[in-house]
């Protein structure tokens, strides 16, 4: 046998009892699959969620006063979820609707930056009272909503998915 010939039944080798290592290690099955398997419409929004705000990483728009859009201002308006075209109140109803039977992450991951009729400033009242819009605002609260939808997203399928194989999986 030459030496070419030994190096690769080495490397075959080699790689072989690596690949029964791997094997040996188990499945990882990551956050998105495991709602997949255990949740439609949990998958639907996890899904939905993280394919537009990738879209938001680049090519924004611009805020309606101008200026490049932040990723979670983006985000909200590429899924409708403004009340109107001035982009200064969320439509709570629709994100609710949305998000169906786990509608509760929505009022669990609301947070105090809202006025109580879900919008930023409700017009020239707020602004004579001294409330000064400006839609950078907009964008980090409808990141922190976002960031923490995603973070009960993830624990519910991991929750959903061990209640429903957990037991068939040895520990």
């Amino acid at each position: 046998m030459n030496f070419s010939h030994l190096a690769i039944f080495i490397t075959f080798a080699l790689t072989g009892s690596f690949a029964v290592e791997w094997s040996d290690a188990g499945i990882k099955v990551s956050t998105k699959e495991q709602a997949h398997f255990t949740d439609a419409k949990l998958y639907e929004i996890m899904s939905t969620g993280s394919e537009v705000y990738i879209s938001c990483q680049s090519g924004r728009g611009e805020y309606p006063t101008g200026g490049t859009m932040g990723k979670a201002f983006c985000l909200f308006d590429k899924l409708g979820y403004f009340a109107d075209d001035e982009k200064m109140k969320i439509n709570w109803d629709e994100i609710h609707n949305q998000f169906a039977e786990h509608s509760h992450m929505v009022d669990e991951c609301k947070d105090s930056d809202y006025d109580t009729d879900g919008g930023f400033w409700d017009g020239v009242g707020d602004w004579w009272s001294g409330e000064d819009f400006d839609y950078s605002t907009v964008d980090t609260a409808a990141g922190n909503f976002y960031n923490c939808c995603a973070k009960k997203a993830a624990q519910e399928a991991r929750d959903l998915f061990n209640v429903k194989f957990g037991a068939q999986c040895p520990v």
